[in-house]
């Protein structure tokens, strides 16, 4: 693996993680379009499934004294479940020029 690449993933991974301490969101937003200009989006994503589940989760014990009322969290989940079948669907139906395209619109529209 050259440096340069070395360089920008875990320059982005870094960043990210800043951003992820302080707002809650950031580390895949930067990680996965660093990740995809090297290898594929697939691969982007998959790679960052594990650290986002394990500061997600760290979230969650860190704040766990803090419950959402059921009638949040239910619609919560299943929305959630509903997301995350149809990204699996797409991640796995759709070639990789689109799905570069896709992360492409979705870091702009988070921006």
């Amino acid at each position: 693996m050259p440096i340069f690449e070395l360089v920008v993933v875990f320059g982005s991974l870094m960043v990210g993680g800043i951003l992820k301490g302080a707002t809650g969101a950031g580390a895949p937003i930067l990680a996965i379009p660093a990740l995809a200009a090297f290898h594929d989006v697939r691969f982007a994503i998959v790679i960052m499934t594990v650290p986002n589940l394990i500061t997600n989760l760290m979230q969650v014990w860190q704040h766990r004294r803090h419950h959402l009322r059921p009638d949040f969290l239910v619609p919560f989940l299943i929305a959630a479940s509903a997301g995350v079948t149809f990204g699996t669907w797409v991640l796995a139906s759709l070639d990789s020029r689109t799905l570069s395209l896709f992360v492409a619109v979705a870091v702009l529209l988070y921006l």
